[in-house]
């Protein structure tokens, strides 16, 4: 009865559990599309990047449900419908950026971490571009007592960019993961901003420039020579002879067969 009894206990909290869960999903939801229809209606930075808070769950991957996945697309999708939308994120960064002066936030490096966490979930040029002119920005690094770091904007910019492109000169770790180099990184930038580098972002089979995807290139069709002679046309082959020879030869054999045959038959008489 005992052993019974727990089991059906933890049953029961089992079942508890996931309807909890799916309730949190549905509240979470339901929470998430508010802020994205006001984003849709009033298009201001508040409201963007209420809405892209919520981005902070792409975070789980390819472990996303269904449902998360759907809404996250939803909010990139919006967000970058938005004119200009990267300044918005900008704008944020220099808002903490001044929070952080007047001693307003409880940790400056989560608070910003959480805004390039957002600006990698959106894969295009326009955001591409503010990561690299914020890998200028080293305003803000300095040494914590305790030995910790805060990260200025150059470090968190790299960081970012490394999840966005899959092809960045720089070496991997053991585990496949870029080696973050800053001041390659502003190298490849360079070229980046002035057309002369392509890339790929991840999950992208395409190739970019700072102006767009690049196009394949046209199949060339090699066109065929211009004839600057009038062709001779072909001398026409010798009919085969041997046939009518021989019918010939053997007319001829068989006609004086038969001019000596009378000869040869009195010369046995005679």
């Amino acid at each position: 009865m005992i052993k019974l009894g727990t089991a059906t206990f933890v049953l029961l909290l089992f079942v508890g559990l996931a309807l909890g869960a799916e309730d949190l999903t549905k509240e979470w939801r339901a929470n998430a599309e508010q802020k994205l229809g006001e984003a849709r209606s009033d298009p201001s930075q508040a409201n963007v990047m209420a809405a892209a808070a919520y981005l902070a769950v792409a975070e789980r991957g390819e472990a996303m449900e269904p449902d998360h996945r759907e809404v996250v697309a939803a909010i990139t999708e919006t967000i970058r419908s938005v004119n200009d939308y990267p300044r918005h994120f900008n704008d944020e960064l220099l808002n903490l950026r001044e929070a952080n002066t007047r001693r307003e936030l409880g940790d400056y490096n989560f608070a910003r971490q959480r805004v390039f966490f957002q600006m990698q979930q959106f894969r295009d040029v326009v955001m591409l571009e503010l990561l690299i002119e914020l890998l200028d920005d080293s305003q803000d690094f300095f040494d914590l007592p305790g030995g910790a770091d805060l990260l200025g904007n150059d470090t968190l910019a790299g960081s970012a960019i490394c999840e966005m492109i899959e092809d960045l000169p720089l070496p991997r770790n053991k585990y496949g993961y870029y080696t973050l180099d800053v001041a390659a990184l502003k190298g490849w930038g360079r070229d980046v901003l002035d057309g002369s580098r392509s890339f790929r972002f991840k999950g992208d089979p395409r190739k970019f420039t700072i102006h767009g995807p690049v196009e394949p290139p046209a199949r060339v069709v090699k066109a065929s020579p211009v004839l600057t002679t009038i062709p001779r046309e072909p001398t026409p082959a010798a009919p085969n002879r041997t046939p009518a020879l021989i019918l010939a030869m053997v007319v001829l054999l068989a006609a004086v067969a038969a001019l000596l045959a009378p000869r040869i038959c009195k010369a046995n008489r005679g």
